[in-house]
C-alpha cells in the first residue's frame, strides 16, 4: 500500500506543478473588497490593485497594508503572479578586451576567454593574487563567462 501511495504522489506532483505554471485562474473567495483586490493584484499587478483600493476606500494605504492574499502581503502576491517580461529572457553578451597594454589587463581578458586554469598554466603567474576591475580574477571570470 505504501508503494502505491508513493507512486501516486510521484505521478501527481509533476502534473500538478505543470498545471499551476501554465493555466492559473484566480477566483475571489468571497465578494469582499480584499478578495477582489487580491484577484486584481494577481491578474493586473500591484499598481492596478492599489488603484482599485484608492477608488474604493479613503484610507487605502492602511487597508492595503492589512490585506493578505494567500498569506502574503499584496505586493509580494502580485509579484509572484506577474508574467516574465520578454527582455528578462534575453541573454546578454559581453565583449571583454584588455583595457590597456599592461600584462595584468591582458591576463584578465584571456582568463575570461580561456579559463583561469589555462591562463595560469600559460603565464606561470599566481592568478589568486591578481585583481581585475577591483575583484579577484576568479570572480571576474565567473561574472563575465557566458557558458
Amino acid at each position: 500500500m505504501k508503494r502505491l501511495i508513493s507512486f501516486v504522489i510521484l505521478l501527481v506532483m509533476p502534473t500538478a506543478t505543470f498545471a499551476l505554471t501554465t493555466n492559473v485562474e484566480f477566483k475571489a473567495y468571497d465578494q469582499s473588497l480584499a478578495s477582489q483586490v487580491c484577484v486584481t493584484a494577481a491578474k493586473d499587478g500591484f499598481q492596478a490593485a492599489k488603484t482599485r483600493l484608492k477608488n474604493s476606500v479613503d484610507n487605502y494605504i492602511e487597508v492595503m497594508l492589512s490585506i493578505k492574499c494567500n498569506g502574503q502581503n499584496l505586493r509580494s502576491f502580485a509579484k509572484n503572479y506577474q508574467p516574465v517580461k520578454p527582455e528578462a529572457l534575453v541573454k546578454k553578451s559581453v565583449m571583454i578586451k584588455a583595457a590597456d597594454n599592461r600584462e595584468e589587463s591582458k591576463i584578465c581578458a584571456a582568463a575570461v576567454k580561456n579559463g583561469v586554469k589555462a591562463v595560469a598554466e600559460q603565464t606561470g603567474n599566481k592568478v589568486d593574487d591578481l585583481l581585475c576591475n577591483g575583484v579577484t580574477l576568479r570572480r571576474f571570470v565567473a561574472r563575465y563567462t557566458t557558458s
